[in-house]
């Protein structure tokens, strides 16, 4: 008898991107992110991930409890070739058919989309928020590329420009002490700090107190 028949094969399973994860302040890990449609059988123990770097020829890689639909692979190496398939397994053992096998290449995305690395992995924030009498914007690049960290008012002229060269890719931490382009000492209020790198434009908030 053929006891994975007796569960429903699994559906598709979906690369949505290699992302990067921030597990503190400084340290950032890059992973790649595997979502799937559940199981429809209500009795599923867990969910076996199974990987290789060749097709056809994965092996168990890790296991996920039945009610997540979503895994964070941080054990690559960037440049690899990755194949993924999934079985599910209910609590008397028996195991399904296995997924559809996908693949993705362990490269940075920088195409721009809505689910590139770009919009999943660049961080922008700063510390602390309200500020006096200065604050620390950091952020964090997957590639190298030309940069503008721009500061403007609430009615969207700038105060002061940060950068506007070519940085290195990686962590990145800047001082804004309150002072503008022309040398003079920002009131108190709201204002915007934008970063623009490739396609991506991301901004945050930043709140003076004097």
């Amino acid at each position: 008898m053929v006891l994975s028949a007796m569960i429903r094969g699994m559906r598709s399973i979906f690369i949505i991107t290699i992302v990067l994860l921030l597990w503190n302040q400084t340290s950032y890990t890059q992973a790649i992110k595997l979502t799937w449609e559940p199981n429809s059988e209500k009795d599923i123990a867990h969910y076996t991930v199974y990987r290789s770097t060749l097709s056809q020829k994965a092996k168990a890689h890790a296991v996920v409890p039945a009610n997540k639909t979503v895994f964070y692979d941080s054990s690559i190496a960037i440049g690899k070739t990755y194949y993924y398939k999934m079985t599910a397994t209910d609590f008397a053992n028996n195991t399904s058919e296995f997924s559809e096998e996908v693949m993705i290449v362990a490269i940075p995305q920088s195409d721009g989309s809505s689910d590139s690395l770009f919009t999943n992995s660049i961080k922008l924030q700063n510390y602390p928020n309200p500020f006096n009498p200065e604050t620390m914007v950091e952020f964090y690049l997957p590639v190298a590329g030309h940069l503008e960290l721009i500061i403007y008012d609430m009615l969207g002229r700038e105060v002061r420009r940060l950068v506007d060269n070519h940085v290195s890719s990686g962590h990145h931490k800047l001082r804004w002490t309150g002072i503008s382009n022309d040398g003079s000492r920002v009131s108190s209020g709201i204002y915007f700090c934008r970063l623009k790198f490739n396609k991506y434009n991301g901004v945050i908030k930043l709140i003076v107190t004097r």
